[in-house]
C-alpha cells in the first residue's frame, strides 16, 4: 500500500496551477508523479466546482485559480480558495 500523505492530489494540482497557470497537463503530471489522465480528471473537477476558470489559448487550455471562491471543510467552516492555497504555501491568482 502506498503512503498517500496529507495533501490530496486535488490540492497539489491546484497548487501547481496557482504557481504556473500556463503549465501543461504533462508538466503537472510529471511534477506530481500522477498520470496525465488523472490530472485531466482533477482539472475538469476543479473547473466544474468553480475553483478554476478555464480559457482556450490557441490549442492549449490555461487555468486561472478563482481565489475568491468559498470552500467548506465539512465541519461547517469555510475559507476561500486563496486562503487555502496560502495555508499550503502557495500563491493564489484571481
Amino acid at each position: 500500500m502506498s503512503d498517500q500523505g496529507f495533501v490530496t492530489n486535488r490540492s497539489r494540482v491546484l497548487l501547481c496551477v496557482a504557481r504556473d497557470p500556463d503549465a501543461r497537463q504533462r508538466d503537472i503530471s510529471e511534477t506530481l508523479d500522477i498520470t496525465e489522465r488523472r490530472v485531466s480528471e482533477i482539472l475538469r473537477d476543479l473547473t466544474e466546482r468553480g475553483w478554476l476558470a478555464k480559457e482556450k489559448v490557441g490549442r492549449r487550455n490555461t487555468y486561472q485559480v478563482r481565489a475568491d471562491v468559498l470552500v467548506e471543510d465539512g465541519l461547517g467552516r469555510a475559507c476561500t480558495i486563496g486562503e487555502l492555497l496560502e495555508s499550503l504555501g502557495g500563491t493564489a491568482t484571481t
